[in-house]
């Protein structure tokens, strides 16, 4: 099972798609919202599957970062945040 930390920025001037349908996608993987534009989500997608399901809601200004985080580069202390990420909303 993968954890992937997304980050998301709408631009809101000439971003032509619907965030909500985003949104609806973010949702599916019961995201933790971190904040306004940075979700950790736990899957058993490959993470090219992930990322062509969100490239199909941005537009071509917006920022979309996805990154893996993999529970070995983490401290056993960290082990307790990566335990709360994986944890049901």
């Amino acid at each position: 099972m993968a954890v992937l930390h997304i980050t998301y920025k709408r631009d809101r001037e000439t971003s032509n798609v619907s965030y909500e349908n985003f949104c609806k996608i973010m949702t599916t993987y019961g995201p933790r919202r971190l904040s306004t534009s940075h979700w950790p989500i736990q899957t058993e997608e490959p993470s090219q599957a992930v990322w062509q399901k969100l490239k199909c809601h941005i537009g071509p200004n917006d920022y979309l970062l996805m990154l893996p985080l993999d529970p070995s580069w983490f401290s056993p202390k960290d082990q307790m945040l990566l335990s709360w990420l994986a944890a049901e909303p």
